[in-house]
C-alpha cells in the first residue's frame, strides 16, 4: 500500500469524553446531587477514579448514560473540525463511546 492509498482509505477514530466535549464535571454534578457530595471535576486525575469511595465509583460508572451528553457542549472547534474532516474524500469517522467499553468490561 503506498502513501496515496492510506491517504484515500483513511480511519480516524474520536474520543468525545472530555476530548471533544467535557464531561467530567457534569457527570460529578449528577453524582453530587444523588450522594450530597460536593466533588470537582480538579479532584479528577485516572479513570481508576481513586478520589471517590467504592460505591460512588460504581454509581459514577451507572451515571455515564448517553443522557449526559444531551447535557454537555463540545469544546469550542470541535463540531467544526469534525463536520470539516468528515468531508473529505476517503475519511470515515469511528466513534466508540466510553460507555459501550465501560459496560462490556463489566460483565
Amino acid at each position: 500500500m503506498d502513501k496515496m492509498d492510506c491517504i484515500r482509505h483513511m480511519k480516524i477514530g474520536i474520543d468525545f469524553d472530555s476530548t471533544i466535549a467535557k464531561i467530567d464535571q457534569p457527570l460529578l454534578d449528577e453524582l453530587n446531587v444523588i450522594r450530597g457530595t460536593k466533588y470537582r471535576a480538579e479532584e479528577w486525575s485516572d479513570w481508576n477514579l481513586s478520589f471517590l469511595k467504592p460505591e460512588e465509583r460504581r454509581l459514577l460508572l451507572r451515571l455515564l448514560t448517553p443522557d449526559l451528553y444531551k447535557k454537555v457542549l463540545p469544546y469550542p472547534g470541535a463540531r467544526e473540525a469534525i463536520r470539516s474532516l468528515s468531508k473529505k474524500k476517503g475519511v470515515e469517522l469511528v466513534l466508540r463511546p466510553l460507555i459501550i467499553a465501560k459496560r462490556r468490561r463489566m460483565r
